[in-house]
């Protein structure tokens, strides 16, 4: 069984070419290999902070020394990069800004 994490960014939605491009992609992925589950994040809905001061600092310290706001920082930051380790195919539509993807794939 196949775990598929599928990263969709664009503000347009299901109006994005990228988001029905990957959509496609995911769906010819689940066809070959059925029983694949799919993870979705879309960051355009829910995208994740930038970096700022609370994870920088957290970085550095032992997790019973960091404030919850620390904590927290780092908690989101693990779940992600844990759905890409978990993952055996990543799928990400990411509209083009200004020549580059998204802010809210970068972050």
């Amino acid at each position: 069984m196949s775990r598929i994490l599928f990263v969709t960014t664009s503000p347009r939605g299901a109006a994005s070419y990228s988001t029905q491009i990957g959509q496609a992609l995911v769906a010819k992925l689940k066809a070959e290999a059925p029983g694949s589950t799919v993870v979705s994040r879309d960051f355009a809905q829910a995208p994740l902070p930038h970096i700022g001061e609370d994870f920088v600092a957290a970085l550095a310290l032992a997790p019973e020394q960091r404030s919850p706001a620390q904590a927290q920082a780092i908690a989101r930051s693990d779940a992600a990069i844990a759905e890409l380790f978990d993952a055996d195919t990543i799928v990400i539509a990411s509209a083009m800004h200004n020549f580059g993807p998204t802010s809210t794939l970068k972050s």
